[in-house]
This record gives structure tokens, sequence and C-alpha cells, in this order.
């Protein structure tokens, strides 16, 4: 059903068929469907994206019965497909319908299938790191102006050189 409705809206917002009540492509979206820009152009490359699986020869051959290919059944199972590089979907696709076994692909299974093709995302680290051999010589010092009842102002100091010990992570990561 998600594919109809997003290669009709394709064809809508290609031929320009909105303009005849609405300005814009997404006005139409709201006002006739009631969702917003993102979730119709969600739907029209999901479409987009079963289309090219469809007549994929692969996928064709992994038909149980030779009549129909299998195809993602939900937009959600696609929206996967759609992070991996384009000659990359039918290839996974067609790993998870393996995986699958003849049933429909479940979204573990289609996760397990597109790992070989994901790029390890990036861990974003944010905040501030210390420069741990410099930090804890600094900590050491100020545990003995405190134990030695040195004055504050001899303690303010070192606690102001712990804190330019501290390094935005961007600096240490290299983002």
């Amino acid at each position: 059903m998600f594919v109809a409705v997003g290669l009709s809206l394709a064809r809508i917002r290609n031929e320009r068929l909105y303009r005849e009540k609405y300005d814009t492509f997404e006005a139409y979206l709201r006002d006739r469907w009631e969702f917003g820009r993102a979730h119709g152009h969600r739907l029209i490359e999901a479409a987009t994206v079963v289309e090219t699986l469809s007549n994929d020869e692969e996928i064709k051959h992994l038909s149980p019965r030779g009549d129909k290919p299998p195809l993602p059944a939900c937009e959600a199972h696609v929206r996967r497909l759609i992070q991996l590089k384009p000659e990359d979907r039918p290839k996974a696709w067609k790993a998870a319908v393996e995986l699958s076994q003849g049933q429909e692909a479940t979204v573990k299974i289609l996760k397990r299938a597109l790992e070989p093709f994901e790029k390890p995302r990036p861990k974003k680290v944010t905040g501030k790191l210390l420069r741990l051999g410099s930090a804890l010589a600094i900590v050491q010092d100020i545990e003995k102006a405190v134990r030695g009842g040195e004055e504050q102002a001899k303690i303010l100091d070192l606690l102001q050189a712990l804190k330019r010990a501290l390094v935005p992570a961007e600096e240490v990561v290299g983002t």
C-alpha cells in the first residue's frame, strides 16, 4: 500500500498535479493527506526503492513460486535500506530474504542482514576530557596544598591549572 501511495505522490509532485488547488506540494500534503513534507518525501523515496528492488533480477528469482518477488512489507523496513548505498540495497534485501527463510523479513532479520553493508558510525564525544597525566599531578598538588594548610589563593591557582588541563573532546578525538 505504501508503495502505491509513494508512487502516486511522486507522480503528483513531478507532474505538478497539485497546482490545480495548491501553490506547493507541501501544502497539498498537509491539506489532502494530513502529513508533513518530510513524510511525503519519505514515502516517495521508499516507493522508488521498492520499485527498484522489484525489478532486480536476483530478487525476482527469490520468489518461492516464481510469481512475485519478495519485497519489503512496510515503509519502516525500506527506511533502513535507504541509508545504504543504492548499489548495496538489492544485495542487502536479498540477504534479508534469505535469512527469513520464506517468512516475512522482520526488523531483527533486516538489521542482521544490513550489518555488512552499513558504515560504522563514529561515536561522538562531547564535553571536555582531561589530559590524564597532567590532571593527576595537579590533583596531587591540590591534595598536598589542602593537607598542608596552604592559602586559599594557592589552592585556587591549582584549581585553575586543573581547569586548563581540560581539553575539548573534539581536539582529542579530531572531529
